[in-house]
Order: structure tokens, then C-alpha cells, then sequence
């Protein structure tokens, strides 16, 4: 797979297997997609996949009290099923 794809991949199933906390994935995910220099290197397919997990990651929040008063926020469960949807795309490009 090209450029960074593989660390994606790991940190995804990390989550995905419970390696990790949402809190954690939010965190490294955020750093890694924001500062990848490769990222304009990657396929269209494999940018929409990662760039729609983005969103998803930029909309957790993981306070209930705030998930109630934020429309587009997403919870844990939310966000782990983006991230299974993500690594399933990846999987198939």
C-alpha cells in the first residue's frame, strides 16, 4: 500500500479491537491525518475513506452532556462503526 496507509491501518484496528479508547483513536488519529505530507500522494478512493473518517473523528465528543446539546456529534459506538466502515474501504481498494 502507498505512503501512510499501513500506519492508518494499524491504528484503525487498534481502536476496532479495543487496543485502544475512543479518546486515544480521536487523539492519534487527529495528529496523524492533520500532519501526513503524503496523504496528497494517495489514490481519490483511499483520500474519501480517510478524509470521511476525519469528519467522523471531528465530530466525537465524549461527553454525554454535550453529545445531547451538539447536533452532528457522534459517540464512542458511532465513531467505532465509522472507523469499521473506514477499514473496510481500505481493505477493498
Amino acid at each position: 500500500m502507498p505512503n501512510n496507509i499501513p500506519n492508518y491501518i494499524d491504528l484503525i484496528n487498534s481502536f476496532t479491537s479495543g487496543n485502544i479508547s475512543a479518546n486515544e483513536f480521536e487523539k492519534k488519529y487527529l495528529e496523524l491525518f492533520k500532519n501526513d505530507e503524503k496523504l496528497i500522494d494517495c489514490s481519490d478512493e483511499v483520500y474519501e475513506v480517510l478524509d470521511t473518517l476525519f469528519y467522523a473523528v471531528d465530530s466525537y465528543c465524549s461527553d454525554p452532556d454535550l453529545q445531547n446539546q451538539l447536533v452532528d456529534s457522534l459517540n464512542s459506538h458511532q465513531l467505532l462503526d465509522a472507523a469499521i466502515i473506514a477499514l473496510h474501504g481500505l481493505s477493498h481498494i
